[in-house]
């Protein structure tokens, strides 16, 4: 998973702004209102490779990834829809300066072509929220320091509709998910990434973090919008034209 961020500061800290996924060889997926924080892209970079976002190399225990690499951009696409008054149409394509080297760490996740119109609240399919935790409100507030967990993470999560949700939405356009395991703990990464593993044992990318609507006071069965990618299709496709995808 990709992470836009802002160029290091003087005091050398990294600002991260939202989470983006690689589509494509050129191209990262994101939320559009990330651009509402900085919209001159040309202060901001995209961020490769890694699962620790401040350092050169990401380790565990088992394995380290290659070297971390930071991309300029190029420009960026907005949803001609896009209205920073509510969370509809909050889709945006990132076009980097140069063409990403693809490696065992980074590669272009699938996006999803559909989504059932029902999914039961008890599907065994469960999906992923991967992101880093980004809180906007911090970022907006103190431009110099690292905002959000320095670790990628992900919350399991299922898809619900109707009063289910606890809040109004358009299934057409978005997916209303609650966390598979109850907890308090915050999770509001702007442009986190809601993933599937498919039977074909591959991930594919369904949706990306508008809202979270839960807080650290709040009880642990609040609910979350993702922008539903497999409607915008079209427009996503319509962008990549001849980069090479998954």
């Amino acid at each position: 998973m990709a992470v836009l961020i802002a160029q290091p500061r003087k005091n050398g800290s990294i600002v991260a702004i939202c989470g983006g996924s690689l589509v494509s060889d050129r191209f990262i997926l994101t939320a559009a209102h990330c651009f509402n924080i900085l919209p001159d892209h040309n202060m901001l970079k995209v961020h490769l490779g890694g699962w620790n976002i401040t350092t050169d190399r990401s380790c565990d225990d088992r394995i380290c990834s290659g070297r971390i690499v930071d991309y300029a951009i190029e420009r960026v696409f907005v949803h001609q829809d896009f209205n920073s008054t509510n969370i509809h149409y909050d889709i945006a394509l990132i076009e980097l300066a140069k063409s990403v080297a693809f490696t065992d760490f980074v590669s272009p996740i699938c996006i999803a072509e559909s989504i059932s119109s029902q999914i039961p609240q008890d599907a065994e399919k469960i999906f992923r929220a991967v992101g880093w935790n980004i809180v906007e409100e911090e970022y907006v507030a103190n431009l110099t320091d690292f905002i959000g967990d320095r670790y990628q993470f992900y919350i399991e999560m299922y898809s619900v509709y109707g009063n289910s949700c606890d809040y109004e939405f358009w299934p057409t356009l978005e997916i209303c998910t609650k966390r598979v395991n109850k907890t308090n703990d915050q999770f509001v990464d702007f442009g986190r990434s809601l993933i599937l593993k498919e039977n074909d044992g591959y991930w594919f990318l369904y949706g990306y973090g508008v809202w979270e609507f839960g807080n650290p006071d709040a009880m642990p069965y609040e609910s979350d919008i993702f922008t539903r990618i497999a409607c915008y299709r079209d427009w996503i496709e319509g962008i990549l034209k001849n980069s090479t995808t998954c």
